[in-house]
């Protein structure tokens, strides 16, 4: 039996994690698969689940990096995590890290999405579900499903005429009429067919006709007797002004009252009821044809095609695991046809969880939590943060979060309020906003917020001038309403009203670069439509700033996994076209060797075998992605052909980041810029209200129903406070993703429900509606960059004679040095080189994403140490005021070949470009041979002006020498 501690001393076997915002969920998700293979466990008995590839190649990345460097100053932390997860001294766990290393290193983690796992089942499970096992995944055939649906069912009278009246009441276009029927589908959920047909009201004008004959006997006024028409609409009677009232005794009918007219008004209300039941029944009926239809139709295309969406496969996973009792009751033939057990599972972003995602997983938890089956005693992690749940539109649950953990009362919850992200007087203003939220105002019910803590405050990241406007700030300044500021309250916080939102936005930016030398890279706009986020960015490039929106591109077309593809191409045709597509794509000097590779073999087999002869990177999270993708492949040919359309791996890119709240999630910004509501929202147009509380629940939406149905109404109610509450989560995580500043730009004008805001109160249809009240103001001290920014997105264009990247082999760039130094020296060198190519823009931030890359590339040839000395060279460098200063303001270059007078290549270190000016620099890790490096830097300048053809063109050029301290000097004529 496995012994695992929580960090109060509890069992924590079987645990749930709430977390918060920059808690660190990635984290304790990494310790814990870290600390299940230090405890012996099978790995390939360990699964790892998340919702994006994105997500799942960045916790293998988390998880790899943690077992392997674990003994390094920056996973100490880990270390004592670990040390706490096991009752184990460090010296014990790094002695177990070395005794399972080979094992780790020799083994596949499992580590998938949740569209990635179910495939696997479903192909394993083919034949049984009806289908092709060699289906492909594809979104792009929702389309015509849904076009040979219609088709389909206007060959059916009945059916599109059932389908004609739903669209027309509830007055749906095509889009949202499959949205809704989608919806239903995609989350499992059956109905009832028995009745088909419609109630009459032919009680409710009974009624109605009594009451006008009351009324008429009480000489009631024409007006009052209109008031008692008949009707051929429920709803146009609900809406009647005196509908609402509890009693008719008021003044409209003062003069005609008498009791039985309320008798009558009762009985109304009563064949309301009853007669809204049925027509509920009668829709659900209707609902029910069209589900049954939409599934056999999918299903028939799925199997003439052999491509499914990502949808389709967990509907037919849920079927075989939920509905036909396929797979068995202790899931014995499952473990069987996967050819693995899953004994240890662990969940990431659990609050993003669907009911059919869960009730899939619900008997693998089952037994795992039971200690039944093939499995035998295993373990149960999951994380997640209920307040940031914002995925409700794609079937998440947040309650199914808690509905885990009193299922099974062996589940120990633990709670993580700190939070490692944000500057204290961020937090506390995050508690501030959040602490006191009402969901339902009428009963009073609270936002579910626990208050964060905030971490230790970091002096050591900040030059002595910052960091003394730093601390100086807080105590010099109190002033604030939401809160007294504490002396180390540090941060800045704002609200600002603008007429425009996006204006106001791009406004705050430029505040931000040129007033407090933020670097744009720094900086994160958040709104909420992919519409805002293309008009901001229309309007920083008219400001000439920068900026990305994070679109990411295929991954077949990254030059790894298109290079892996071209060699298996070529193995197939022999077409030296292939040949040569890898030279270019890998910038080689000359074409492959081709080593014979079986394509027959497994897949991941087939690529890996190709990438190590083709000498690539294997930390690269293209590849990681690539190798994951084809698992759902029966053969590497099979990819080949079938026009995979997965994403890249999104790499961050410079400028100012545009995105919505949305997709910021799990990310974190210096300084975040969040937008207020720039248009009304599209409502919820669909007939169909669903809820869950165990079981789906379908109620139809009905005018005014909520007067004469309580068990509507209440449905209905607390439909609109889940509503509520996920506007407020989406808040929360736009708030949470700052870890220095936060801006917040509040909408101005005339506000109401057809222009409302998050931020301010305002009135719709005479109804007060309030999310967040916020008054504009301004707190706090605006932490700079630590590179001055550049503002300009283009400088002057100095035209290069454009040269192909020429291939330097090691041995090529290690002769010179090898004269003062034993070999592994040189690869140091080389090393240094490739950890500071790789480096984005000198940010220190991404300096553990460029030395991972060169202990993948250079691990054989150095050891720890070694690495340590190049992380020690590269922060001096990236803390030098001296060099920090020559590179502001510049477009920055890395590697960069110059054509040479005599036809040859030269390749410089870091070129910067500037206005008219460039500056060329040369690295050097010793001080040796200086004469000579000054030589070969000034042949570089006369290179460059040549080949640039403006003789005038302004060059300088610098040696840096990084020993313990960094020396630059600049080499002049």
């Amino acid at each position: 039996m496995i012994k695992m501690k929580t960090n109060e001393g509890k069992d924590a076997r079987y645990l749930a994690l709430e977390a918060s915002a920059g808690s660190g969920k990635t984290f304790s998700l990494a310790v814990r698969f870290v600390g299940l293979v230090l405890l012996g466990e099978n790995i390939n008995e360990i699964l790892a689940l998340t919702f994006t590839k994105k997500a799942a190649a960045e916790m293998k990345v988390r998880i790899i990096d943690t077992f392997s460097l674990l003994h390094t100053p920056q996973k100490e932390a880990e270390l004592d995590a670990l040390c706490v997860l096991l009752g184990k001294e460090k010296e014990e766990i790094l002695r177990l890290r070395d005794e399972h290393l080979a094992k780790f290193m020799d083994c596949a983690l499992n580590i998938s999405t949740f569209d990635a796992f179910f495939g696997k089942i479903l192909r394993a499970f083919a034949l049984n579900a009806g289908i092709n096992p060699n289906f492909q995944n594809d979104d792009n055939i929702l389309k015509a499903q849904n076009d040979a649906f219609i088709k389909e069912a206007f060959k059916n009278d009945e059916l599109s005429g059932k389908m004609y009246e739903y669209i027309n009441d509830a007055n749906l276009n095509k889009q949202a009429f499959f949205g809704g029927i989608s919806e239903l589908w995609k989350n499992g959920i059956s109905a009832d067919i028995s009745q088909s047909k419609a109630p009459n009201l032919d009680e409710i004008n009974e009624i109605l006709a009594r009451m006008h004959e009351i009324l008429v006997r009480n000489k009631a006024s024409d007006k009052q007797l209109n008031f008692m028409l008949q009707t051929n609409n429920i709803s146009e009677l609900s809406d009647r002004s005196w509908f609402d009232k509890p009693s008719l005794d008021y003044r409209t009918f003062a003069k005609a009252f008498s009791p039985d007219l309320d008798d009558e008004f009762a009985n109304l209300k009563r064949a309301m009821l009853e007669y809204a039941t049925k027509f509920e029944n009668y829709q659900i009926s209707s609902l029910a044809k069209f589900l049954n239809f939409y599934s056999q139709n999918k299903k028939e295309l799925s199997k003439k095609s052999a491509k499914m969406t990502f949808s389709d496969v967990s509907v037919g996973v849920h079927e075989l695991f939920c509905k036909t009792g396929e797979i068995g009751e202790h899931n014995d033939l499952l473990y069987f046809r996967l050819d693995s057990k899953i004994k240890h599972l662990l969940i990431d972003e659990f609050q993003d969880t669907s009911v059919l995602q869960y009730e899939i997983m619900l008997p693998l938890i089952d037994e795992i939590v039971a200690g039944l089956g093939q499995s035998g005693l295993g373990s149960l992690f999951y994380v997640g943060d209920k307040k940031q749940s914002i995925y409700k539109f794609r079937g998440a649950k947040k309650e199914l979060f808690d509905s885990l953990k009193d299922r099974h009362n062996q589940i120990v919850l633990e709670t993580m309020p700190k939070n490692y992200r944000s500057l204290k007087l961020l937090v506390r203003f995050v508690n501030a906003i959040f602490g006191d939220l009402e969901i339902n105002e009428e009963t009073g019910e609270k936002y579910d917020y626990k208050p964060q803590e905030a971490n230790k405050f970091n002096e050591s990241k900040f030059s002595a001038e910052v960091l003394d406007k730093i601390l100086k700030f807080p105590k010099e300044n109190k002033n604030l309403s939401f809160f007294t500021p504490d002396d180390d309250d540090f941060g800045y916080i704002c609200a600002k009203t603008y007429e425009d939102v996006c204006e106001g936005a791009v406004s705050e930016a430029i505040r931000l670069i040129k007033e407090h030398s933020v670097s744009p890279s720094d900086i994160a706009i958040l709104c909420w439509t992919n519409k805002d986020v293309a008009k901001i960015q229309e309007l920083l490039s008219l400001k000439n700033i920068s900026s990305s929106t994070g679109a990411t591109k295929k991954l077949i077309a990254t030059p790894q996994v298109k290079a892996i593809s071209e060699y298996a191409k070529y193995l197939i045709s022999k077409d030296e076209i292939h040949a040569l597509n890898i030279k270019s794509l890998l910038n080689l000097s000359d074409k492959p060797d081709f080593s014979p590779v079986s394509l027959s073999d497994e897949p991941v087999s087939v690529a890996k075998t190709i990438a190590e002869n083709l000498g690539l990177n294997f930390g690269d999270e293209n590849l990681l992605i690539f190798f994951e993708i084809l698992q759902k492949y029966d053969s590497f040919a099979q990819y080949l052909f079938a026009d995979d359309n997965s994403d890249a791996y999104a790499k961050e890119l410079s400028g100012v980041k545009i995105m919505t709240v949305h997709k910021s999630k799990g990310l974190e910004f210096a300084h975040v810029i969040l937008c207020d509501l720039l248009s009304k929202g599209g409502g919820d147009r669909d007939k169909f209200m669903l809820g869950y509380d165990g079981q789906w629940r379908i109620k139809y939406r009905m005018t005014n129903r909520e007067i004469y149905d309580a068990e509507y109404a209440k449905f209905k109610k607390d439909s609109e406070n889940l509503e509520r509450a996920e506007v407020f989560n989406k808040l929360y995580v736009g708030f949470t993703r700052a870890e220095k500043s936060l801006i917040i730009v509040k909408k101005g004008g005339v506000l109401n429900g057809n222009n409302p805001s998050y931020f301010t109160p305002y009135t719709s249809n005479k109804v007060d509606k309030k999310f967040l009240e916020i008054e504009d103001f301004e707190y706090g001290y605006i932490i700079p960059s630590s590179v001055t920014p550049a503002l300009v997105q283009k400088p002057k264009k100095i035209n290069l004679q454009p040269v192909a990247k020429q291939n330097i082999t090691e041995y090529e760039r290690a002769s010179d040095r090898a004269v003062v130094a034993e070999f592994s020296k040189v690869y140091k060198g080389e090393a240094l080189h490739y950890t500071l190519e790789m480096l984005d823009d000198f940010e220190i931030s991404s300096l553990e994403s460029a030395l991972n890359l060169a202990k993948n590339r250079y691990a054989k040839y150095l050891d720890s140490s070694d690495f340590d000395e190049i992380r020690q060279k590269v922060e001096s460098l990236c803390a030098n005021e001296e060099f920090l200063s020559y590179i502001s303001g510049c477009e920055i270059y890395k590697e960069i070949s110059i054509k040479r007078e005599n036809g040859g290549v030269s390749r410089v270190d870091l070129m910067c470009v500037r206005d008219d000016e460039v500056l060329l620099f040369d690295y050097k890790s010793s001080p040796y041979f200086l004469e000579k490096n000054k030589k070969q830097i000034k042949s570089y300048k006369k290179d460059l002006i040549l080949s640039s053809k403006n003789p005038n063109l302004s060059v300088r050029t610098f040696i840096v020498v990084l020993e313990n301290s960094v020396k630059i000097e600049e080499v002049k004529e």
